[in-house]
């Protein structure tokens, strides 16, 4: 819902039992949270139901975003595809080669994932040699690609790759959050 575009008429809220709420406003491109965002990682791991998402009112959204701080919206679609990887790789095939162009902002919340980050960035690796290299299980490998390419900063080896490997990681996650899995 979130990435289909769905909820670009101004800020929504996002409620699921046990879990904090989450605001965001696709207009403005931002997304409220402390400095912390793997608490709304349980957001992306469930199929969203049927008007899940609430509007809410300007005034309000700007008190908790002056309480609450904002974050860009590119973040949380790196969660959302991180937390909705189920470890496979959208349209990726198992003897593809990946490495980050760019690096995530992914602080000391994600231990794990600054190991792979950091294996990536050496240069295009198969998903199982980064696995080896960093120590963590293929799944997890999977799962960071999926975000580092649906947020742009992740690289395919081989030009005719590059540019379809994100359509098919977005499309995957798009499926998700709407329910189709």
């Amino acid at each position: 819902m979130l990435l289909a575009g769905e909820a670009d008429d101004g800020p929504r809220r996002l409620e699921l039992p046990g879990v904090p709420p989450l605001l965001f406003d696709v207009s403005q491109k931002i997304f409220l949270a402390g400095s912390s965002i793997k608490g709304l990682l349980p957001h992306t791991q469930i199929n969203l139901p049927p008007n899940a998402l609430k509007p809410v009112p300007a005034a309000e959204f700007d008190a908790q975003r002056a309480s609450l701080g904002h974050q860009p919206l590119a973040r949380l679609l790196w969660l959302a595809a991180l937390g909705g990887g189920d470890g496979n790789i959208p349209g990726g095939a198992p003897e593809a080669r990946y490495k980050l162009g760019k690096w995530p902002q992914i602080e000391r919340e994600f231990p794990k994932h600054f190991r792979i980050a950091t294996t990536m960035m050496k240069g295009f690796q198969t998903p199982a040699e980064i696995a080896e290299q960093s120590g963590a299980e293929l799944a997890e490998v999977n799962d960071f690609i999926t975000a580092s390419l649906v947020s742009g900063h992740a690289e395919i080896e081989g030009a005719a790759g590059t540019a379809e490997a994100p359509a098919a990681a977005q499309k995957g996650l798009l499926e998700r959050l709407r329910g189709a899995r």
